[in-house]
């Protein structure tokens, strides 16, 4: 079973390796995603095209365009395969789809970078707005607007790589 977090895109891989340790490179591959009863298609099908970095079909489904309404549970991943002997026509796999990581919403790299950013990194205050940077000192990673005793009143956070 493959794990994905719920909203964020998805990279879907397929590798077909054959018995002489070989990769297949020129199939034709597509998948279509179905609910966990198989009776219903959530995302139609899309094809996988071949990457030579990943040595493997590749397609990078794209939550907001493709699975609209997206939500957590189990879903049946079915891979299509077309001009390649020594393989099945089909292949499935069981995929997830959990809730958003920390607090309902953030991965753990985001997490990360906004923690880094507020215990680590540069940060200043000017009328009652502080300011965390990021590593790099590119951009605010977090904004707060406080009042005269220090309470947050507001906050804006940027934890995108």
């Amino acid at each position: 079973m493959f794990n994905f977090t719920k909203g964020k895109n998805i990279p879907l891989t397929l590798q077909l390796i054959k018995s002489d340790g070989t990769v297949e490179q020129g199939a034709t591959v597509s998948y279509i995603i179905y609910a966990a009863n198989a009776s219903t298609i959530i995302v139609t099908q899309k094809s996988a095209i071949w990457n030579n970095t990943l040595q493997g079909y590749f397609d990078w489904l794209e939550v907001a365009a493709d699975w609209q309404g997206q939500v957590e549970g189990n879903y049946i991943l079915k891979w299509s395969i077309s001009g390649a002997t020594g393989f099945p026509e089909t292949i499935v796999d069981n995929i997830q789809i959990t809730p958003g990581g920390i607090e309902g919403e953030f991965t753990v790299s985001e997490f990360a970078n906004i923690i880094f950013s507020v215990l680590a990194n540069k940060s200043s205050t000017i009328n009652n707005i502080v300011k965390f940077r990021d590593y790099a000192d590119t951009k605010d990673r977090v904004t707060a607007t406080v009042d005269n005793k220090g309470n947050r009143l507001s906050i804006t956070i940027d934890c995108d790589d």
